[in-house]
């Protein structure tokens, strides 16, 4: 029985390449997600740095043309900063 049915809808998860990120990719592709994982290894998704706003723009802008929009984002790329995200600039 799987109890989250996510048929039909597009999910893009961050720092899809390993761990957290790719154990996430997967439970949305069994729930019937169709996923797209965005990170700076390849997934089979997207390889780019979340970093590159540019880049960032680019991937939301192909993944709404290509696949009708987006209903699920899992933010989940990240690095350890030892202060609060508010807190944190472009160049970190």
């Amino acid at each position: 029985m799987n109890l989250l049915d996510l048929g039909g809808q597009v999910a893009v998860v961050t720092g899809a390449a390993k761990g957290i990120g790719a154990a996430t990719a997967r439970m949305l592709e069994r729930a019937g997600a169709r996923v797209v994982g965005l990170d700076v290894l390849e997934t089979g998704g997207l390889s780019i740095d979340v970093t590159n706003e540019t880049r960032v723009r680019d991937a939301f802008s192909r993944v709404a043309t290509e696949l009708g929009g987006l209903d699920i984002l899992i933010n989940n790329a990240g690095r350890a900063a030892r202060k609060p995200a508010t807190d944190l600039g472009l160049d970190e």
